[in-house]
């Protein structure tokens, strides 16, 4: 082959390796900004080590307006090309070694010329498209104890129960998924601080059931029976139980003597007793707990819950003595913060 030709290719290839390490850039990035936390690669937690690098590109892109989403789906539209570049010089360059090189590598690059626009058509339409049907979005913190170099990185993901000198027994960090064995560590704890032995009152949160809680056959014959006598959906009653348990029933007796039957909203399952039932005996004393942390229907509509506020404050109005000034008021406080903390755009 002339050395000209040579030359080009060897060009060609020099261009083309350039163009993919550009593209590969953001693979780079997320490599190198989750090498501080190489202690969790090495100890073989992979997902811990580039679950803060995955998350804030999550919350950049989900959380942030619709205009710097049509940027970041350039970013994506850049991160299909890359494996397309990555994939495609390789064995381009392979198919060139063995067949006619100066057309194979040219046949390449007239492919990727072609394929190029429609990737970066198509992927951020797909990328605008899959983000519209977003309906909201949520967080979750996790109260860690705090390590001496201040890095969260290495800090324990375990609980801490410590007897503080005055007699005060303190539980730091932890989660849900142990709240069981935190309380009871917490419990023996005070119990010791009291002068009685542990082992002379041993713990019962191990078998002890939480209210409304019921075996599945019992909770399942619970649904037909609260079906049949409501006259409400099967679907409505099948909701309740699964969230009140065996107190479903004591739910729609408060629904009945308040005329609280109905739907919370339009399109759901949830009652309006539910709201009154919420301020009586699960202690909500705002929308907030009502919406947030009762029924989860603030991450679940689209408008955050705005259409049904009003509905809301009404009832728990009536439980908490709020008059018309002070409902108006907390619909307000409302929608302003579920919008600032919920919303995608």
């Amino acid at each position: 082959m002339p050395r000209t030709a040579t030359g080009r290719r060897r060009l060609l290839t020099l261009v083309l390796a350039v163009v993919l390490l550009v593209l590969l850039l953001p693979y780079l990035w997320l490599i190198l900004t989750s090498l501080k936390n190489r202690n969790d690669i090495f100890s073989g937690n992979v997902f811990s080590a580039f679950a803060p690098t995955l998350d804030n590109f999550r919350v950049a892109f989900l959380q942030k307006g619709f205009t710097r989403n049509l940027l970041n789906s350039a970013v994506v539209a850049t991160t299909a090309m890359s494996i397309a570049m990555a994939v495609g010089v390789p064995a381009g360059y392979a198919l060139s070694r063995n067949v006619t090189r100066s057309s194979t590598v040219l046949l390449f690059v007239m492919l990727a010329a072609r394929l190029m626009p429609v990737v970066v058509l198509a992927v951020p339409l797909f990328v605008i498209m899959a983000n519209l049907g977003l309906v909201g979005t949520y967080a979750g913190l996790r109260p860690l104890i705090a390590p001496s170099d201040g890095s969260t990185v290495r800090a324990s993901r375990e609980h801490r129960v410590v007897i503080e000198p005055t007699g005060l027994v303190r539980v730091s960090g932890g989660k849900y998924t142990t709240y069981r064995q935190m309380a009871e560590e917490t419990v023996d704890a005070a119990v010791g601080v009291l002068g009685e032995r542990v082992l002379d009152r041993p713990s019962r949160t191990a078998t002890r059931r939480l209210i409304g809680a019921a075996d599945r056959a019992e909770l399942d014959e619970l649904v037909t029976s609260l079906t049949t006598s409501s006259g409400l959906d099967r679907a409505v009653i099948d909701r309740l139980v699964a969230r009140h348990g065996t107190e479903a029933a004591d739910v729609l007796a408060l629904g009945h003597e308040r005329g609280l039957l109905g739907h919370l909203a339009d399109g759901e399952e949830h009652l309006e007793a539910e709201v009154a039932w919420a301020a009586r005996h699960e202690l909500a004393l705002s929308i907030d707990d009502v919406l947030s942390r009762r029924t989860r229907l603030v991450q679940e509509m689209p408008d955050r819950g705005a259409s049904i506020a009003p509905a809301v404050a009404a009832i728990l109005g009536a439980e908490l003595g709020w008059d018309a000034a002070r409902q108006a008021t907390e619909v307000r406080s409302f929608i302003d913060g579920a919008r600032a903390e919920f919303s995608v755009a």
